[in-house]
């Protein structure tokens, strides 16, 4: 019978040497044998080797030290909690955040007490998306203060699972946001401001356009001499076209940039309806991708549009013949081409644009090096003309 009695302790641990010359650590278990009258007859001992346990232990207890000491010395808010949200460690950084004196004071908490109700789902959403192939997931959300105040913080949580892949703890590092968060909504806050000037302005643009179009097609109709008079309607055209291009900008969710494909086409069904009348003898084919392009750029092509298209109009199909004329823009990289092309009669001979004499080609060579361009007219059958322009990254799609 062992019983532990006596000045005897009933277990300790020591180093003994091995016949083999090695040291081992052992743990004695001892007792008294007494006799059947209750005296004490003898002792047992049974030792146990235990070096490789307490190298464990040791090894555990300096990485604890260590994991202790680098959350410590870490800026960022740290947290351990079990699924059920109570906290089972925190840093000093987390500790004096929510306005603790003492870390007891908060481990054993329940660590969602700091998320306000409405959101509280939401978090334990992403924790319940965690697995073992995607352990981690960062996300931001608002705490409660220690004066009850609301503050935004980004969190990096990590989830540690079991054998059989079960969540058994949560570890956390956050960090306050809050300043960043206000600088954002302050600068959406002025970007939609400007955004709703900038479309003001550009429908202000647009009214004073519309009124200089007016006024030209008003002294239009009081010059008798055609020519004159066909130079104000070509001017008033030209107006117009930079009167629409302020329109689409003014409806556009983007005040900085145009979708040219649905401005070229608006642009092209209003020259049909100026010098045909409507009749569709002549078909205009548009076939322009969705393109982006930016005011500056999105303005001289615009003229350009304009005026190749009403140039074919008025000169390509004489006496009511009938034909078709072709818009098109092909983008790639950082260069577009935009193509005019009609079937009709053609250019009695090869025109040098940067030679041109009309005004029309004067006008389109002149804005082609506006926007950076190359341009070429290419002749017969029909008349086609090039224009290859730079586009910024990501305009052309």
């Amino acid at each position: 019978e062992l019983v532990p009695a006596g000045k005897l302790p009933p277990r300790f641990e020591n180093e003994i040497a091995t016949r083999d010359g090695r040291r081992v650590l052992v743990s004695w278990h001892n007792g008294y044998l007494r006799d059947g009258r209750g005296a004490v007859v003898g002792t047992t001992s049974i030792g146990e080797n235990v070096t490789e346990r307490r190298a464990a232990d040791r090894a555990l207890a300096d990485s604890e030290r260590r994991y202790r000491s680098l959350v410590e010395d870490m800026p960022a808010l740290v947290c351990r909690f079990r699924p059920d949200g109570v906290l089972t460690f925190v840093n000093d950084q987390y500790r004096a955040y929510f306005g603790f004196k003492d870390r007891s004071e908060v481990e054993g908490r329940d660590f969602f007490q700091f998320i306000p109700e409405a959101q509280r789902e939401q978090v334990r959403r992403h924790y319940a998306s965690l697995t073992p192939a995607r352990p981690a997931v960062t996300y931001e959300h608002e705490v409660i203060g220690p004066g009850g105040e609301l503050r935004w913080q980004r969190w990096t949580d990590r989830a540690l699972f079991d054998d059989r892949g079960s969540a058994v703890e949560y570890q956390s590092m956050g960090e306050d946001i809050t300043e960043r968060r206000r600088t954002e909504e302050r600068l959406r806050a002025s970007l939609a401001e400007k955004e709703i000037l900038l479309k003001e302005i550009h429908h202000r643009v647009k009214n004073n356009l519309q009124i200089v179009s007016s006024l030209l097609d008003l002294q239009a109709r009081h010059v008798p001499e055609r020519r004159a008079r066909q130079m104000l309607e070509e001017s008033t055209a030209r107006v117009r076209s930079m009167a629409l291009i302020h329109e689409h900008l003014f409806q556009a969710k983007e005040v900085a940039r145009i979708d040219f494909s649905r401005y070229v086409r608006d642009l092209v069904d209003r020259l049909m309806q100026t010098h045909s009348g409507g009749e569709g003898s002549v078909a205009v084919q548009v076939d322009v991708p969705t393109l982006p392009l930016p005011l500056d750029t999105a303005i001289p092509c615009g003229l350009i549009v304009n005026e190749l298209v009403t140039n074919a109009l008025k000169h390509a199909f004489p006496s009511g013949r009938g034909g078709s004329v072709r818009v098109g823009i092909v983008a790639a990289g950082s260069r577009a081409t935009l193509r005019v092309a009609d079937d009709g009669v053609g250019m009695a001979a090869p025109v040098d644009p940067a030679a041109a004499t009309t005004l029309g080609l004067s006008i389109v060579a002149t804005l082609a090096r506006q926007v950076g361009g190359r341009l070429e007219l290419r002749g017969g059958p029909g008349t086609e003309v090039l224009l290859e322009f730079p586009v910024q990254p990501g305009e052309g799609g």
